[in-house]
């Protein structure tokens, strides 16, 4: 299978944490079960473009603010083509929104938990209230899309926020 995923950060990001080490996992066990992997993810000081590492391709673009409007210029420019199989949409904080836009390939949302709160301890205001009052609302294109999350408190949240509880997994 051809997988593209969108993360705003990858494993060599300064600012990477463990959700970038459990999407290493996932990619490096994909690459050996012989997929074709795409990760698209933010620009960092020092970072390539583009770089082949582990057997799969990092495409960077943007910054953390930008990255989400960059992989949807991405899919219509160059993403699109590629006939990808399954777009794995990561969530944190901000979604990257391909319930919006990215059609006839299957979507997964890979999400570590709803920030709710965070958003209010990581951002002054106002920008810590604005995430934390439109945070639910993210969720609402994603209502028919399989999430896979990490833990049962996500899944609630998740369920808090209307995604229905037959399609989140857990791993």
């Amino acid at each position: 299978m051809n997988l593209l995923f969108l993360n705003w950060r990858d494993l060599k990001n300064p600012r990477s944490g463990g959700a970038e080490v459990v999407t290493e996992e996932v990619i490096k066990r994909l690459v050996q079960r012989g997929h074709t992997i795409t990760l698209f993810s933010t620009m960092f000081p020092g970072a390539l473009e583009t770089e082949i590492t582990n057997g799969y391709t990092i495409i960077r673009r943007g910054r953390e603010i930008t990255v989400h409007v960059w992989a949807m210029f991405f899919w219509f420019k160059h993403f699109k083509k590629q006939k990808f199989d399954v777009v794995i949409d990561q969530i944190h904080g901000i979604p990257f929104f391909t319930p919006l836009y990215v059609r006839n390939t299957k979507i997964v949302a890979f999400i570590h938990e709803v920030a709710r709160e965070i958003w209010l301890h990581m951002y002054r205001f106002p920008i810590g209230r604005i995430g934390y009052t439109l945070e639910p609302y993210f969720f609402k294109p994603y209502k028919n899309t399989r999430f896979i999350t990490v833990s049962n408190a996500t899944k609630r949240d998740l369920m808090a926020v209307g995604i229905k509880p037959e399609l989140i997994n857990i791993i």
